[in-house]
């Protein structure tokens, strides 16, 4: 169903209000590739919206889009983000998190406007009029191809042990 795309495992841990300003300097290196790499693949799908949105492929854009919600930020970027047991999450890769969670609900947005619009007015205190349907998209940058492999290999590893 089209709610099950924003149904993803978010953890009490990541929407804990409950941060830390201050992380072991090895759990921070590890959300630092994370945070890097979820923005490279975020830019790349962005081009890829881009284009497909031009070519009015709009079912292969929710299925892009759809991917990366579920298959990238859920299932791989929530995963390297998270803190290990017992751990509080840093402040820092919680924003930076957030951050990501509306740039996908405004990509989603066309698709399901009223859901991801709840979604949004959610996450943060909003003032009025700071509103999902009028908040313009960002352009996609360049993706880094380098660390987009990197993190590919990374995934081949983790489906490897499964």
């Amino acid at each position: 169903t089209a709610y099950e795309i924003v149904d993803c495992d978010w953890s009490s841990d990541v929407c804990s209000s409950d941060l830390e300003e201050v992380t072991p300097q090895d759990q921070l290196a590890g959300s630092t590739f994370a945070i890097s790499w979820f923005t490279h693949r975020l830019n790349e799908v962005k081009g890829e919206l881009d284009q497909q949105f031009k070519e009015f492929r709009l079912s292969e854009a929710l299925k892009t889009i759809y991917s990366l919600i579920w298959d990238d930020f859920c299932s791989w970027y929530l995963e390297w983000v998270k803190p290990g047991p017992e751990q509080k999450m840093n402040r820092i890769v919680h924003e930076k998190t957030l951050d990501f969670f509306e740039e996908l609900m405004q990509l989603l947005h066309p698709f399901m406007p009223f859901v991801t619009e709840e979604i949004f007015h959610q996450l943060r205190p909003r003032k009025d009029g700071e509103d999902l349907v009028i908040k313009p998209l960002t352009a996609p940058l360049p993706a880094n191809q380098e660390l987009l492999s990197q993190g590919l290999l990374l995934k081949k590893i983790g489906r490897a042990h499964v």
